[in-house]
């Protein structure tokens, strides 16, 4: 009998890659439209409080008149954010509940913060984690083998813990063989917290803004020409307390209980080991 061509198992992940860059074309474009319609100096100055504040009455305008490209527009810049490793995911989830409010915001943050991130996953994936993946160094090897052996809790601990890179922890995994559904749930059920917790209190800076705005004003009205520039000032900090944090690192740790336990015997009979020779 003539053997059956196999199907080309190389073609997927390369459509994912292109459907990434893809992606990527549409979120520069509309990162290059927000610079023409915001001029501001540098990307710090565009994504900022600033920027959202002084055009929050355009924003809330074109949110209620083209919702679903507002929808659209704000998933893709999330996902340009992500992939492009710039700062400022943290403030596009403040920005979604105070333009979508408590209710859809922390869903839409939720949403495009999973979908960006396992596209960087499948991007790194696809273009060099096949070459590690055959790595044959045995601490490479030892790395990945105790990594996928609990994945989902250290995926869960990495995504609830502030203090890692968010690129590192997109793209790591990717290269050291973490499933793709694992790295998704792991994703979406870690950020979760941080994104209902953010979002919602962005749904509630609206007064706020209004009352910076209206200082902002006054204090541009009053400067000459050769003052200082005018501050406007909303911290990130302020929007989530201690105990909120407190509670993210709690959940991060009881992520870790199912590795820890699997760790602890083999530990234990090291040291009993270590000390009987």
């Amino acid at each position: 009998m003539t053997p059956q061509p196999q199907p080309d198992q190389t073609q997927s992940p390369w459509l994912w890659a292109l459907a990434g860059l893809a992606l990527l074309a549409i979120a520069t474009a509309l990162a290059v439209a927000a610079r023409d319609s915001f001029p501001l100096a540098s990307l710090p100055d565009l994504i900022s409080f600033k920027t959202i504040g002084l055009n929050f009455d355009v924003l809330k305008h074109h949110v209620a008149e083209h919702f679903g490209l507002a929808v659209a527009m704000y998933i893709a810049a999330y996902i340009g954010l992500a992939v492009l490793i710039l700062p400022g995911s943290a403030l596009f989830v403040v920005a979604s509940g105070l333009l979508f409010g408590a209710m859809l915001g922390p869903a839409l943050a939720s949403f495009a913060s999973t979908l960006a991130t396992t596209l960087a996953f499948l991007l790194a994936r696809t273009l060099v984690g096949k070459r590690l993946a055959d790595l044959e160094s045995p601490a490479f090897q030892k790395l990945k083998a105790g990594f996928q052996r609990h994945a989902l809790s250290y995926m869960l601990f990495l995504r609830l813990t502030p203090g890692p890179p968010f690129a590192l922890i997109n793209m790591g995994p990717a290269l050291i063989g973490v499933p793709l559904s694992t790295f998704v749930t792991g994703t979406f059920f870690g950020l979760l917290p941080s994104r209902i917790a953010l979002s919602t209190a962005g749904a509630g800076l609206a007064h706020t803004i209004d009352a910076k705005n209206a200082e902002y004003s006054q204090c541009l009205a009053q400067q000459g020409p050769s003052a200082t520039p005018c501050p406007y000032d909303i911290s990130m900090a302020s929007l989530l307390t201690k105990e909120t944090v407190a509670a993210f690192v709690a959940l991060a740790f009881l992520a870790l209980v199912p590795a820890l336990m699997d760790a602890a015997p083999r530990a234990w009979a090291k040291v009993r080991a270590r000390d009987q020779s």
